[in-house]
């Protein structure tokens, strides 16, 4: 993989860490959806800020998707995902971490799909 800086190279590393513990609790009925689409929300929050900084652009600090979507497409990167799908990924980060409501707003199916989808397109661009 050609990533262009250390930072873009940790937040990969990190977002992948992410993503192992996302693949095994989505899957799991006894997790929780909260539980486990925390951190597909994260992987993909480290995603985007690994292609930002292989982008060299600045960015802050945000736990929101469709912010850091918009500024990588600001940044000359491809809409990584439509809006709507970031905007079901988004609670997760936090509002839902302190909540124990059930409100989904995404399927277990749908968030690995997903999840995979944008793992697969932060991999195609760092490698640019």
């Amino acid at each position: 993989m050609n990533i262009l800086s250390e930072e873009a190279a940790m937040l990969y590393r990190i977002a992948v860490e992410d993503y192992k513990a996302f693949r095994k609790l989505i899957d799991d009925p006894e997790i929780d959806l909260r539980i486990a689409a925390f951190f597909g929300q994260q992987t993909v929050e480290k995603l985007f800020k690994a292609v930002l900084a292989g982008k060299m652009a600045i960015f802050p600090p945000t736990h929101n998707l469709v912010k850091l979507a918009e500024l990588l497409q600001e940044a000359g990167a491809p809409s990584p995902a439509p809006v709507d799908v970031l905007k079901r990924l988004n609670p997760y980060a936090v509002v839902f971490r302190y909540d124990d409501r059930d409100i989904p707003t995404i399927s277990r199916d749908s968030a690995r799909d997903q999840v995979e989808i944008l793992l697969a397109w932060a991999e195609q661009q760092l490698q640019q």
